[in-house]
């Protein structure tokens, strides 16, 4: 008859089960180095992520419920992010009204893009 395993043995049993062989072989190197039980290693280590996560206050409904649909409401002015801040957009544009420099040269001054130039450039034709 087999002896009855304590909680930690069970936990150990089952990460083994559920983890691949290169985390748990990880996992059983920090266990030998912090002198305890890899159960008891893998508690502390979910206990500190779980208090860590907690301790941010997010709100219970950050997950999308089964409630909501895949269509949700897009903001219109939201559509499309670029990479530009308005102070390059500013300074592109600046660059443009002087006349004295390509868009090649500006792109590479500006470190973006000759197509980013020229949208800068289009945005102000329209």
């Amino acid at each position: 008859m087999a002896t009855p395993q304590t909680p930690t043995e069970v936990l150990a049993d089952a990460i083994k089960r559920v983890l691949s062989s290169p985390i748990v072989a990880s996992l059983h190197d920090m266990a030998v180095l912090a002198h305890m039980p890899v159960g008891t290693l893998v508690v502390q280590l979910v206990e500190r992520d779980v208090a860590s996560f907690r301790s941010q206050n997010i709100a219970p409904d950050f997950l999308f419920s089964s409630e909501m649909t895949s269509e949700a409401p897009i903001d219109a002015d939201d559509i499309h992010r670029t990479k530009t801040s308005n102070k390059l957009r500013k300074k592109v544009r600046r660059l443009l009204a002087e006349g004295e420099m390509t868009i090649d040269a500006i792109a590479k001054r500006c470190n973006v893009s000759r197509s980013t130039v020229r949208r800068i450039q289009d945005e102000d034709d329209e």
